[in-house]
């Protein structure tokens, strides 16, 4: 018993105490790296999130633009008077459309989307000019810088779409007919194995071309447009 009380009243020894506080240290730094990976995932989600949302409404704003595309000229040909209403390529298209919002004052702009090469990859930029005024030799204003709509794009491509006959032709990345708008566009784009963005399937057919020889603007009608019939109507078929 006397054993006992002396021990208790010396308190602990300095062996005890140190290996309290490595204990002590210990659990302080599991939580530390609990809290700190905690507050990772949720940057990273957040960061996840914005992106995406990014690609949301980049994808909403071209679907509008090119949607509202109009068969409008931007370019004359003077030795030919060759007219020029929408040029394409694998990595940049030029159109007219209406701007949205305020930006629309002053009629229809000459709209350009291209994937230009940025740190091994692409960047999506988009410029625009008023079509009034526009010299398609000069091209846009220098001083005035793209807008980046999407970065950190590992690969991209446009491809069109138009009518071959009484039917839709192949998907190409060339676009040679540039007195007519594209029946459909397609815009193709690859990230890195590290992003997990992920850009969804995008088709888009201008309002101007789908209308047929009724779009007006002057714009003349697709080939086999005429020749082109619906499908039956159930009563029709009976």
């Amino acid at each position: 018993m006397r054993q006992v009380g002396r021990r208790a009243a010396a308190g602990f020894t300095l062996l005890e105490l140190l290996l309290s506080v490595a204990l002590m240290a210990l659990v302080i730094t599991l939580a530390y790296g609990s809290l700190r990976a905690a507050a990772g995932a949720v940057r990273s989600g957040e960061a996840l999130i914005e992106r995406t949302e990014e690609l949301r409404t980049t994808q909403t704003f071209l679907r509008r633009q090119l949607q509202q595309m109009l068969p409008s000229i931007f370019r004359t040909d003077p030795t030919n008077g060759a007219v020029t209403r929408f040029e394409g390529a694998a990595h940049r298209i030029r159109f007219v459309a209406p701007m949205p919002g305020y930006l629309s004052r002053g009629g229809a702009h000459v709209q350009e989307l291209a994937l230009v090469p940025d740190r091994g990859g692409y960047r999506l930029e988009f410029r625009h000019a008023q079509l009034n005024g526009f010299d398609p030799e000069q091209g846009f204003d220098p001083e005035r810088e793209p807008v980046v709509l999407i970065d950190g794009i590992r690969d991209g491509r446009f491809a069109f779409r138009a009518m071959d006959g009484d039917r839709l032709g192949d998907w190409t990345s060339e676009w040679e007919d540039d007195d007519r708008l594209p029946l459909l566009l397609r815009l193709d784009l690859e990230f890195g194995a590290a992003d997990a963005r992920r850009w969804p399937g995008f088709e888009v057919a201008p309002f101007a071309s789908v209308a047929g020889p009724g779009a007006g603007f002057g714009a003349p009608a697709w080939p086999g447009w005429g020749r082109m019939r619906p499908p039956p109507r159930p009563r029709d078929a009976q």
